[in-house]
């Protein structure tokens, strides 16, 4: 879809947001949420590697390599909205072609491994969960994928309060999935979310903050791939603010908004790092130059005015306490580039070659080794891994 600049008043926020869920699954804000749901502690620091994941590595944006790029087949009308995740040991990603939604996986060495047509989800996210498999949800239908990355059933196609949905994002719980929707319009908010099995299932949907939401939805990740934080642009009468709420099995407690800003071109992406009740959680906005955008804390806001992006087509993760930044430059380059409050980025990372295209529609997300990123290209969709650990 296209999102379109939207200005807004820059006033105070006035108290606005309020949390309506069940209390046995509200999370205090004294720490990460760890596998089991609870805050984080020791024990979860020695959870289980990954399928992939070194030990004792600690990896480190400026040490790591692009181990392959690969890409998936065509996309007629150029628009794919690319989404990648890890799962089933592949880096799989979720595309829409000719009003069709598609899965594609490579294995860990870049391999095409598997291609799968999942009906019309619409505009998809794809989250995985570490022990189930994966979840590609759309603003038009759901499909899980099981542990060994095969589609379930037939895809659900869905109406959240009975319209379609604007936008939404899906992260995983140990539970299962939280859908993230917005109902039909953003003027037609409140926000809401479901909570999911790792079976398929009907959605019930829930109000978890008051006020407009803007599309769209991001989410953080803890090292395990479960949802820590999810973070939406809330408009309200007092003004527009960028809101991270805490995650637990179910939608949890506000943690903060950041300043409200003049003018948005919507969230790309969001990260919390550091542990142990101390993390920092940022939203990131791709404009002329990549902005983050601190929630909670001490707010501010830090433009990267070394890294020179184009438009509404970045996106951000975290690599241990490292957030990493992925752009398409004026020349149509594809890089990632690492930053540390309080640091300049680093040395970029290319991951595609100047082909003169401005529009990516970058996302990425974590695995074992590192990260992946996936692109809109020339040739179709793209991806990438990029290793920082090598076993």
């Amino acid at each position: 879809m296209t999102r379109a600049l939207i200005v807004a008043l820059a006033l105070p926020l006035a108290g606005c947001f309020l949390f309506h869920g069940d209390d046995d699954t509200d999370v205090e804000d004294d720490g990460p949420v760890g596998r089991d749901g609870s805050v984080a502690d020791a024990a979860h620091d020695a959870r289980p590697l990954r399928d992939g994941e070194v030990a004792g590595c600690v990896p480190r944006f400026d040490s790591c390599r692009v181990a392959w790029t690969a890409t998936a087949p065509g996309v007629g009308d150029g628009r794919a909205d690319p989404d990648v995740a890890w799962t089933a040991n592949t880096a799989a990603v979720v595309y829409r072609e000719d009003e069709a939604s598609h899965l594609v996986r490579f294995t860990a060495e870049g391999e095409l491994f598997a291609t799968e047509s999942l009906g019309d989800l619409g505009e998809a996210r794809l989250a995985a969960h570490p022990d189930h498999g994966a979840l590609a949800a759309g603003n038009l239908g759901l499909r899980w994928l099981d542990a060994e990355g095969r589609p379930l059933g037939d895809p659900l196609a869905y109406r959240p309060q009975g319209r379609e949905a604007a936008g939404v994002d899906v992260a995983a719980t140990p539970a299962g999935y939280l859908l993230f929707a917005v109902p039909g319009r953003s003027s037609d908010g409140p926000p809401i979310a479901a909570r999911l099995g790792p079976e398929p299932g009907e959605p019930v949907f829930e109000e978890f903050a008051t006020g407009d939401p803007l599309i769209p939805y991001e989410h953080a990740e803890d090292a395990a791939g479960f949802g820590t934080y999810v973070g939406v642009e809330i408009g309200v009468e007092t003004g527009l603010f960028p809101t991270a709420v805490r995650l637990g099995d179910g939608p949890g407690t506000i943690v903060g908004s950041g300043a409200p800003r003049s003018a948005t071109t919507f969230l790309d992406g969001m990260v919390a790092v550091g542990s142990g009740g101390a993390e920092r959680i940022f939203f990131y906005y791709q404009s002329f130059f990549p902005t983050l955008v601190e929630v909670g804390g001490t707010g501010e806001i830090f433009e990267l005015d070394p890294i020179m992006g184009t438009g509404n087509n970045g996106h951000v993760s975290a690599l241990g306490d490292e957030v990493v930044v992925f752009v398409t430059d004026p020349s149509g380059a594809v890089q990632g580039v690492g930053w540390r409050p309080g640091s300049e980025p680093g040395t970029p990372l290319q991951l595609a070659a100047p082909d003169d295209r401005r529009t990516r529609e970058i996302r990425s997300a974590p695995w074992p080794r590192g990260l992946l990123a996936a692109w809109e290209c020339t040739d179709g969709v793209c991806a990438a891994a990029i290793e920082c650990c090598t076993p």
